[in-house]
């Protein structure tokens, strides 16, 4: 019996990704603290994330745990060799379950097999849409959930759809 290869470690390639296209990322002070296709945890520290009292500001939370649902979306399509297709929020909710006053994780995970469907829509389509969930840890504690649906759009000859409207729930 064979035994499964690690998934490869892409911190290093995530947090130059982030730092050339989501300057936010450097705003949040946010660190890749893990990158495969399996997990992805981003570290914020809280100073340059405070709000008026003295907690993390939810667009913070939010923006954090959006990235980590894309850092891992980012890990899986590079793995499957689908590094071609962008990555856009189509939508998204969160919960803030208790304030955050200390530094941060937003973490989000996937089991293996978890966006086979969509990565054979994708594969067959040049788009699809998948959903993540990502949590905001303090300590180990939940203090806020975030689900997301993304769309993935392969940039193909022809494939408009990353070219015009991406949230066109018809579209995609």
């Amino acid at each position: 019996m064979s035994v499964p290869a690690a998934p490869r470690d892409s911190r290093a390639e995530l947090a130059a990704l982030f730092a050339r296209r989501f300057p936010l990322a450097a705003a949040l002070g946010l660190r890749v603290a893990e990158a495969s296709p399996l997990r992805v945890r981003l570290a914020c520290p809280l100073e340059p994330n405070l709000n008026r009292t003295g907690t993390a500001f939810g667009g913070s939370l939010y923006s954090a745990a959006t990235l980590s649902g894309w850092g891992l979306l980012w890990c899986v399509l590079k793995e499957r060799r689908l590094a071609d297709a962008d990555i856009v929020v189509a939508d998204s909710g969160e919960r803030y379950l208790v304030p955050v006053g200390e530094p941060f994780i937003a973490e989000c995970c996937a089991p293996v097999g978890a966006f086979d469907v969509g990565l054979a829509t994708l594969r067959r389509r040049d788009r699809a849409r998948v959903e993540t969930t990502s949590e905001v840890l303090c300590r180990g504690r939940v203090c806020a959930v975030f689900r997301a649906t993304y769309a993935l759009l392969r940039k193909t000859p022809g494939n408009i759809v990353a070219e015009t409207n991406l949230l066109d729930r018809t579209g995609v």
